[in-house]
């Protein structure tokens, strides 16, 4: 049995046009809902993203795209989806705000990488990173040698927070500029 290649079915499919418009159609109303539902959450940039935020986008792109897509899933289950995942992280958000303990096991509590310019072990094993990304994100931020950095810590959005010694302060100790040769 020989298979040919169907360009018109792969592109278009064995719908109507009609039904092309109906995915346009349906496309707008879960976006425009997506989008109001995500306004409500607040602003907040994408580098700023708590762990929990990351999984609310995961599953919101999950539950919009088969409305959007499919004639037999209506877009009202889709929009019951993802509105109970927004219910669920604002209700979350607020038992963060009003309690440290949620807020820690939500969110997570920033890591300790480096301490008086050495390399904190426990805190390089907790927060899963190798000694060369720990001296790659210390680079990002201007550091050239390990005697310059006071504290290190991995913050809970995933970004370093570098604290320097005072210039007076300061000792050289190992550089963790990579071997120029």
């Amino acid at each position: 049995m020989e298979h040919t290649i169907d360009l018109q079915k792969m592109f278009l499919g064995d719908g109507s046009p009609v039904f092309t418009l109906e995915i346009i159609l349906r496309t707008t109303i879960m976006y425009l809902y997506t989008l109001f539902l995500m306004r409500l959450l607040g602003q907040r940039s994408l580098a700023q993203l708590s762990i929990g935020e990351f999984a609310l986008i995961v599953a919101l792109g999950a539950s919009v795209g088969d409305p959007m897509i499919y004639d037999d899933t209506p877009l009202l289950h889709g929009m019951l989806v993802i509105t109970v995942v927004v219910f669920i992280q604002l209700v979350l958000t607020g038992l963060a705000q009003r309690s440290r303990r949620a807020e820690r096991a939500l969110d997570g509590t920033p890591i300790c990488l480096v301490r008086d310019g050495e390399l904190d072990a426990e805190g390089i094993h907790r927060a899963r990173m190798t000694h060369n990304e720990v001296f790659a994100e210390l680079r990002q931020s201007g550091i050239e040698d390990m005697g310059e950095v006071r504290r290190a810590y991995l913050e809970q959005d995933g970004e370093m927070s570098v604290f320097k010694f005072d210039q007076d302060d300061m000792r050289p100790m190992k550089s963790i500029l990579p071997n120029e040769t």
